[in-house]
């Protein structure tokens, strides 16, 4: 499952590497996408990576760890969970489509999914997750309808769900005395202290690189353009599709055979996610699985359904990103064959 599971990782990093890569070379006037200190960065993190799960699998038994997999339902795992990702992808493709028709009524909702997809895709294997990789990749393609809204569009998305995920770890540490009951002091204060920890080196690390002021200043002015009815539509769109991750969260635990409160898991999203972000490799690549692990661990479960519960939620929804890289290298191929 790790193995498998890390192939997957490697197979969209390699993709959006190589698009990144063409798109740099056809707009010459562009900062180079992406270094071959990058590049070197990026294949270490994926070895290290890999080599690291696969040695945390040997400490589990193996034997137990295949039980609990063969004993899952397969059934609701392949439709269920896929149905989940499915309505999460939906929500996040009208999401786009208000955003961007707002600007430009010529903005179909097949455009929509397209930029959405191919903005979920480069995010997946850009570090910081900032729009202007995204934004080197929209201008290479010169697809026609492309939004000229497009980075106001995606400062204010990712603001919904910044705040959305920091409510969320804030409702977790509000409802700690919940959290309690099902664990013993020592594990409360390290989880609390490791959810602190993370928050605090990312606000280290964002007021660092002065990056507070100008992403407030960007979605501010965002904000301003957008139509007090677009940006309901937007808010309510934010908080399904976010219910959606919850569910299929708190759904991949108990096929996993994890027992977790619903409390508990809306606790876990943000912070293994704030984990992923603040470790600087490739979509988080493996910081947030070992984090959700270890607070799994800490919560109680045994390390082999601890990494069942990690493998299933990956394995259910990395293929999206994987699609999505190889649907826009498809894209690409196609556009500079006509161009």
């Amino acid at each position: 499952m790790s193995h498998f599971y890390m192939i997957m990782r490697s197979m969209n990093s390699l993709l959006l590497f190589a698009a990144k890569e063409m798109c740099a070379n056809r707009c010459p006037e562009k900062k180079p996408a992406l270094s071959a200190a990058a590049a070197l960065r990026w294949a270490g993190a994926i070895i290290v990576t890999g080599v690291s799960i696969a040695y945390l699998a040997t400490l589990f038994d193996a034997e137990a760890f295949i039980a609990g997999f063969a004993a899952m339902n397969l059934w609701v795992l392949v439709f269920g969970l896929s149905g989940v990702i499915i309505l999460n992808w939906v929500l996040r493709g009208l999401r786009w489509y208000a955003l961007n028709r707002d600007s430009n009524p010529e903005y179909s909702l097949e455009r929509a999914y397209c930029d959405n997809a191919v903005a979920q895709a480069v995010a997946e294997v850009t570090p910081s997750q900032s729009g202007e990789a995204i934004k080197i990749v929209l201008a290479a393609r010169k697809f026609p309808g492309t939004s000229p809204s497009f980075t106001a569009a995606f400062a204010v998305e990712r603001a919904m769900d910044g705040s959305l995920y920091a409510a969320m770890a804030f409702a977790g540490l509000i409802f700690a005395p919940v959290l309690s009951a099902q664990l013993d002091w020592w594990a409360m204060l390290g989880i609390l202290a490791l959810g602190g920890a993370l928050c605090a080196a990312f606000f280290a690390w964002w007021i660092r690189k002065r990056q507070i002021p100008k992403y407030i200043q960007q979605v501010l002015a965002a904000l301003a353009t957008l139509e007090p009815m677009v940006l309901v539509t937007s808010i309510v769109l934010t908080v399904l599709q976010v219910a959606t991750i919850i569910l299929l969260w708190w759904w991949s635990f108990m096929i996993a055979g994890v027992e977790v409160s619903l409390v508990m898991t809306i606790f876990l999203i943000p912070v293994s996610m704030m984990a992923g972000i603040i470790s600087f490799l490739p979509g988080g690549l493996g910081a947030s699985d070992v984090s959700l692990v270890a607070l799994l661990v800490l919560n109680g479960t045994s390390p082999e359904a601890a990494l069942l519960a990690a493998a299933v939620l990956r394995l259910t929804s990395i293929y999206v990103a994987v699609l999505g890289g190889a649907h826009y290298m498809l894209r690409f191929f196609l556009v500079r064959r006509s161009a």
